[in-house]
C-alpha cells in the first residue's frame, strides 16, 4: 500500500478509535465509552458490536472477540482496521495496560498508513479537556442557533433568521473573533441591556431565553468587571 494513501473504510475505524480514548480518559467506562462512540458512526460494525455490549455486557476480553466477530459485516477494504483495533484491545486488556493511552499508540501507528487521527497531548486527560472545551463553543452555538431559530419561527421569519446565522457563520474569520470578544467588553453595558429586551420579547412569544438571559448575565459580569 502507498504511504499516504487512506486505505478504504479504516477512517471509520480511525474515528471510533480516538473517541473511545477521549471518553476513557474522561473516566468512562469501557462498555459505555464503545456505545457513545459507536453512536452516529455509519457502521455495520460499530453498531454489531454496540448491540452485541447491550445484549451480553460484553467487557474487557470480550469486546475484543465482539470486534473479531463484527468486522466480517464491514466492507473487504475496512476488515484490516477492525482486526488490527481488535488485537490491539487484546493486548492491552491482557496485559492490564492503561487502554487510552494503547488506543492512543494506536492512532499513532494508524498515521503513517494515511489515517485521519490525531491525538490531544501527551498527558492522561488532555483529550478529554480538549473535547469538553471544544463542547462549549460548538454546544453552545448550536443552543443559540436553537434559540434564534425558534423565536424566529414564532415571529413567522425564520428563513430570514436562518439566512442571518448563515452569514455569520460563512463569514467568520480571526477578525469575528477578535470582534466578539473586544466589543463584548467594551460594550458591555449597553449590550447588556439590550438584551435584557431581547429576553422580553423572547418570553412575549413563549420561547424561553434561555441563552439570552446567558449572554444579559456575562455582559453585566463583563461591566462590573471594567467598572
Amino acid at each position: 500500500m502507498r504511504a499516504g494513501s487512506t486505505p478504504p473504510g479504516f477512517e471509520t475505524a480511525a474515528t471510533v478509535v480516538h473517541r473511545v480514548s477521549v471518553l476513557l480518559d474522561a473516566g468512562v467506562a469501557p462498555n459505555s465509552a464503545w456505545l457513545h462512540a459507536a453512536s452516529g458512526i455509519d457502521s455495520p460494525v460499530a453498531s454489531a458490536v454496540a448491540g452485541g455490549i447491550v445484549q451480553r455486557g460484553a467487557v474487557g476480553r470480550e469486546l475484543d472477540d465482539l470486534l473479531l466477530a463484527a468486522r466480517m459485516l464491514a466492507p473487504p477494504g475496512e476488515r484490516e482496521a477492525w482486526a488490527a483495533l481488535a488485537a490491539a484491545w487484546a493486548v492491552a486488556t491482557e496485559s492490564g495496560a492503561p487502554l487510552a493511552p494503547t488506543l492512543r499508540r494506536f492512532a499513532a501507528v494508524l498515521r503513517p498508513l494515511g489515517m485521519p487521527v490525531s491525538t490531544a497531548g501527551e498527558e492522561p486527560g488532555d483529550a478529554a479537556r480538549r473535547k469538553l472545551l471544544r463542547s462549549v463553543a460548538w454546544k453552545g452555538v448550536a443552543a443559540v442557533v436553537n434559540e434564534a431559530l425558534a423565536a424566529a419561527r414564532v415571529a413567522g421569519l425564520e428563513e430570514w433568521m436562518r439566512a442571518e446565522l448563515l452569514d455569520l457563520l460563512r463569514s467568520a474569520d480571526d477578525e469575528t473573533l477578535t470582534r466578539f470578544e473586544d466589543g463584548s467588553r467594551r460594550h458591555a453595558r449597553r449590550r447588556a441591556h439590550e438584551m435584557a429586551d431581547v429576553a422580553a420579547l423572547l418570553r412575549e412569544l413563549g420561547v424561553a431565553p434561555h441563552l439570552s438571559d446567558a449572554a444579559r448575565a456575562q455582559l453585566e459580569e463583563l461591566d462590573a468587571d471594567s467598572s
